[in-house]
């Protein structure tokens, strides 16, 4: 199955210039799967499927403006959050009481052809991505990478 999406984002959040990578991919009833990766949470010869950094869900609204209301909602009830522009829409990430990370994300319509570039470049998009995600565990100290084990499992 070949992606019909790659996106690299910095990530705003972190000062050490780490970034993570969206992947997406069509299923057969016409929706869509999304994995995401960064590059500095787990160096994967330490990676550990129960750290809080990989429970995550996100959830597609319709538009921006859903995004924001929902932003209210949440500003109204004191609860942290944070809203990003992502460029062709907004996503706005929370916490559960139980530390599972949610996420809504605007549903973005595109043009056929934004949807022919997007998944004619999904492949090399990707494949950089992995180039460029191998290079920074490679200049990251073994410190760095147990460190940020250590605080993603908290």
């Amino acid at each position: 199955m070949a992606p019909t999406a790659a996106v690299v984002v910095e990530d705003s959040l972190r000062n050490d210039g780490s970034s993570y990578c969206q992947t997406v991919f069509e299923i057969a009833d016409g929706n869509t799967l999304a994995f995401f990766e960064h590059t500095s949470l787990v160096h994967p010869k330490y990676f550990n499927a129960r750290s809080g950094c990989h429970r995550h869900v996100a959830f597609e609204v319709e538009g921006d403006a859903a995004v924001r209301q929902f932003k209210r909602k949440l500003d109204a009830a004191s609860i942290a959050n944070t809203l990003m522009n992502l460029g062709a829409s907004l996503s706005l990430r929370f916490s559960d009481p139980n530390g599972l990370i949610l996420e809504f994300m605007a549903k973005v319509r595109r043009s056929l052809e934004c949807e022919k570039a997007s998944r004619s470049s999904a492949h090399s998009a990707l494949q950089r991505w992995l180039q460029h995600r191998q290079n920074w565990w490679r200049r990251q100290p073994l410190r760095e990478n147990l460190k940020a084990l250590r605080s993603a499992a908290m």
